[in-house]
């Protein structure tokens, strides 16, 4: 039994293109890719690593003696002992 299938000229025309795209890729041609790839995502990877979060600066208000540098000593030790 023998089928026929009537294409549409746009459906030719991507029929066409995908066996050309097919045909023209080799094996070689898809390690590229796939190095490629993967080195772009390492490099992502290792740019979030180094990029800080933020960048803050607190103005810290009070009398003599309250307190302040005790306050800002504290965070910035727990903070510290959060990093990798």
């Amino acid at each position: 039994m023998v089928n026929s299938v009537a294409w549409t000229l746009e459906e030719a025309k991507y029929l066409k293109a995908i066996f050309r795209w097919q045909e023209s890729a080799t094996p070689v041609d898809d390690e590229k890719r796939r190095r490629q790839a993967e080195d772009a995502a390492r490099r992502r990877k290792q740019e979030q690593q180094q990029k800080p979060v933020g960048e803050f600066r607190v103005l810290v208000i009070g009398g003599r003696g309250t307190g302040k540098t005790a306050l800002l000593t504290r965070v910035r030790t727990s903070l510290s002992s959060l990093s990798p």
